[in-house]
């Protein structure tokens, strides 16, 4: 993508607090930039911190104007071998001590690239090189302008392309000033944002935290980043009646993918079956897309042009699936098979619980333990004997959680998902 492309565009690009960054502004700040940051001769591949600021993203897209391959990257991420450099307002490090052949053939090429690294829930930790001119091709035919808010990290793949789904066809990104959760909701409200991209957890933490109703305005929801419960799809129905609710998809792998969803339910599809994904055995696969170039740290299984996800899913009579776990998640209780999501679907039907998450536990007898993190609506009690004894009224002994946290709010991780206590 030409930054100079979005000169074209009227209104704001960028608000963060008082800040309004036209399109205009922004373009020309991005362009001076570019040229101070060329004057330095940084390396070629370099870890950016992420940060929910304008200057941030200035850096971000000046970097790549100038042709570099960014790795978004936060505190806790370990540097790489590869990366030839940290750069922070406008001090560099420099860290290579090992070069990898694909990245030097990418860099042959020279085209701006993005590496981006998963969370590692599909099994091990990967990190994958994108041509950041091809992922930005999907959103050139887009027309309609929103108004949304950055929910997702920088660092994260939805938290990208959230940014260049809007600001490529002239809509505008408010970024907050903290990432707090009433903060985040009183400025939806206050801004008026229309479109609205987080994950499940983020709309429960929303719930539970009395935010909900300032998301009234908004005219589409994209949940994605982790499996949304029937619970929740017809909660939203009723705190937002007028909102559009779409099940979003994607992997750090392949990016996102425009999906179809089914109206009121937790069922989608993820493009055309047979041409943008396939089900083998029960397993979800997609299509490679165009933008990967390859994996600088491990590697999803590939087969012919296929990348398995992992997922785990179930198809309806008319080819909409619903995602049900990953593989990793099963859990071997003294030698029995156990999937955390056929317990979190039980205990997610007692009233007044909003969310649930089962993993295992290391147990000296058993190997592993079942645990369950709930966490109950406001106003709402229950009880751990009330838990178990609904549970025994469906799941087999060896199926009820050993240990149970109840709690009155939500922790997320940076990529806002359930944190496990």
């Amino acid at each position: 993508m030409d930054i100079l492309q979005l000169l074209n565009h009227k209104g704001n690009i960028l608000i963060q607090g008082e800040e309004r960054w036209s399109y205009k502004r922004f373009c020309e700040k991005v362009i001076e930039r570019s040229t101070k940051l060329k004057e330095q001769k940084l390396p070629n591949v370099l870890a950016i911190k992420a940060e929910y600021t304008i200057n941030y993203w200035v850096d971000f897209f000046a970097l790549l104007y100038n042709k570099h391959v960014l790795f978004p990257y936060l505190e806790e991420t370990p540097i790489y071998p590869w990366l030839e450099g940290i750069y922070t307002n406008d001090n560099i490090t420099y860290t290579q001590t090992k070069r990898n052949h694909e990245l030097d053939l990418f860099l042959a090429t020279m085209q701006p690239g993005i590496v981006l690294e998963t969370s590692g829930t599909s099994g091990n930790k990967k990190i994958v090189l994108h041509s950041f001119d091809k992922i930005t091709q999907k959103y050139i035919k887009l027309q309609r302008k929103f108004k949304t808010i950055l929910v997702f990290s920088p660092e994260h793949i939805s938290g990208i392309e959230t940014m260049l789904s809007i600001i490529i066809p002239g809509g505008t990104v408010i970024i907050p000033t903290d990432q707090s959760i009433n903060h985040v909701c009183n400025t939806i409200e206050e801004e008026n944002v229309d479109l609205l991209a987080c994950t499940p957890s983020f709309i429960r933490l929303a719930m539970v935290s009395g935010n909900i109703e300032k998301l009234k305005n908004i005219q589409i929801l994209n949940l994605g980043g982790e499996r949304t419960d029937e619970k929740l799809v017809y909660k939203l129905e009723e705190k937002l009646p007028n909102t559009e609710l779409y099940q979003a998809f994607g992997t750090t792998e392949t990016s996102n993918i425009r999906t179809h969803s089914l109206p009121r339910s937790v069922f989608f599809k993820p493009g055309k079956e047979g041409e943008d994904y396939i089900i083998k055995e029960g397993i979800l696969w997609l299509k490679k897309t165009p933008s990967i170039e390859c994996f600088l740290q491990g590697k999803p299984q590939i087969e012919k042009g296929w990348i398995c996800t992992n997922d785990r899913v179930e198809q309806n009579q008319e080819g909409y699936i619903n995602i049900l776990g990953r593989i990793q998640d099963t859990i071997n209780i003294g030698g029995e098979k156990v999937d955390p999501a056929e317990i979190e679907n039980i205990i997610i039907q007692i009233k007044g619980i909003l969310t649930v998450k089962v993993y295992g536990e290391h147990d000296n007898l058993m190997g592993k333990k079942l645990v369950a993190d709930i966490c109950v609506e406001e106003g709402e009690t229950i009880t751990k004997k009330e838990i178990r004894d609904f549970c025994r009224n469906t799941l087999s002994n060896h199926k009820i959680p050993v240990k149970i946290h109840i709690h009155n709010e939500i922790a997320l991780t940076s990529r806002l998902k359930i944190k496990k206590t």
